[in-house]
């Protein structure tokens, strides 16, 4: 008899792997059917932004007038063979180009030579390695900046972040020759640029100005001269932003033991606000409040003149940094030190800014007027210099008893008076004294009081 012959077929292994195989492939193959789509899909797209990019540099070149042309930024949407619908991205920038083929901005100093326009375009679903479109064309302003009779004058204005500041109105008057203009400048575009072509040989102040804004120097209208001559733009810049609100407080750290009672100031009280960019600006009566440039470095505060604005020390005893460690009359005295930094966005209140002050106690028989007059003598060791010193008013604050009144550091003669006119009469030592001293004997039995921000230690 034959022998019975064993079943043929698959194992479920062998099954397995097959299918395993099959996914593989056919993963594969989806894949790159995938690929293929969305690089024809990116292709398409791809030339949809060649066209835009096109039509955008000629409608910059359609404009005309360089100086009209400006950064934007738009979006288009356009549907898709699927049905979706696929947004573009067209950005426009621009950057004028000197004589010497170097971008430059408005503001340069250098004069305007070509105008490069760049547009770049973007859309949503781009493959990471695909480009996006490009273009670059120049605009020449022909005879609006080279004009052989006449000048032309740019004007760049930034904020205190160094990007462009739109919106800011612009006048351009003669000072010496020249001759007035038929109508001003456009306020400053989105490039913070704005331009005055045609202008006549001579002198011009420009001036900026917008509600709440304020420059690097403090000032809300501020002005710079320029010299127009034939054939040349002469270009002026200026940093100017929303002013900040800093809310002032002077002598903060005057806390009388036992007594309820505020510290007068001087009617005429100079303070130096520090910024270690802008440097000094010095305002001369107290205020509780006051507008200055957003430097994000922020502000200190000093009471009374501690230089001119060209950093030239007048009086550096009332700077409370100025004081240098040092052994009086057997106490150990710290270094002194200004109050913290405050800083404030364009716009926005900063935090209290405060003004360290010494605070003298007049006792007065009598209602009478003060008036204070700084002094370099008898100085104590450690304490500054003071090559300029100040004379200080605060009008009718005698009383019959006490009274507290804030100074700058330094050394200080105290008179009074029955009028405003007759302050020439000491007040002797003994009727003062200064509570915010570390050492209580800073009065002289002549009247001479000398305030010491220094603290034991």
């Amino acid at each position: 008899m034959p022998r019975p012959q064993a079943d043929a077929g698959m194992t479920l292994i062998e099954v397995v792997v097959a299918l395993l195989v099959f996914a593989i492939i056919a993963s594969g193959i989806v894949a790159g059917m995938t690929t293929i789509a969305r690089m024809t899909s990116d292709d398409r797209s791809r030339v949809v932004a060649a066209n835009l990019a096109a039509e955008q540099t000629d409608l910059a070149r359609a404009i005309g007038d360089p100086f009209k042309v400006t950064t934007a930024t738009t979006t288009q949407s356009f549907p898709t063979p699927d049905g979706a619908t696929r947004a573009f991205t067209i950005k426009r920038s621009i950057s004028w180009v000197s004589s010497s083929g170097a971008d430059i901005s408005c503001g340069s100093g250098t004069n305007l030579f070509f105008l490069r326009v760049h547009v770049l375009v973007t859309w949503d679903g781009e493959l990471p390695t695909t480009a996006p479109v490009q273009t670059d064309t120049v605009l020449a302003p022909a005879g609006r900046i080279t004009d052989p009779t006449s000048g032309t004058i740019a004007v760049s204005v930034v904020g205190s972040d160094g990007l462009p500041m739109a919106g800011v109105s612009v006048s351009i008057v003669p000072t010496s020759g020249g001759s007035s203009l038929a109508s001003q400048p456009d306020p400053t575009n989105v490039d913070g640029c704005t331009y005055e072509t045609k202008v006549a040989p001579g002198t011009y102040a420009v001036t900026i100005g917008k509600s709440g804004y304020i420059d690097v120097n403090q000032n809300t209208a501020p002005s710079k001269p320029v010299v127009v001559t034939v054939g040349t733009t002469q270009s002026v810049s200026f940093q100017y932003d929303r002013g900040a609100t800093f809310p002032v407080v002077y002598a903060n750290t005057y806390t009388p033991a036992g007594q309820a009672m505020a510290a007068h100031l001087p009617t005429d009280l100079d303070t130096t606000f520090i910024n270690s960019t802008a440097g000094l600006y010095i305002t001369h009566s107290p205020a509780a409040s006051i507008l200055l440039h957003p430097f994000s470095t922020g502000y200190t505060a000093v009471a009374g003149v501690l230089g001119t604005s060209s950093a030239k020390t007048t009086c550096a005893a009332v700077d409370p940094a100025g004081w240098s460690a040092a052994k009086v009359s057997g106490t150990d005295l710290a270094a002194g030190q200004r109050g913290g930094a405050v800083a404030a966005a364009p716009g926005a209140t900063a935090a209290d800014l405060d003004v360290p002050m010494g605070v003298v106690w007049v006792k007065a028989s009598a209602a009478g007027y003060l008036k204070a007059v700084q002094s370099n003598a008898s100085p104590l060791k450690g304490q500054p210099d003071c090559k300029v010193p100040s004379t200080y008013v605060f009008g009718n604050v005698l009383k019959n008893g006490t009274v507290a009144v804030a100074l700058p550091y330094g050394t200080w003669t105290l008179y009074s008076g029955s009028t405003a006119a007759a302050q020439v009469t000491p007040i002797v030592g003994a009727n003062l004294s200064s509570p915010t001293n570390a050492l209580p004997n800073n009065v002289s039995g002549a009247g001479v009081v000398t305030l010491d921000p220094r603290a034991a230690g």
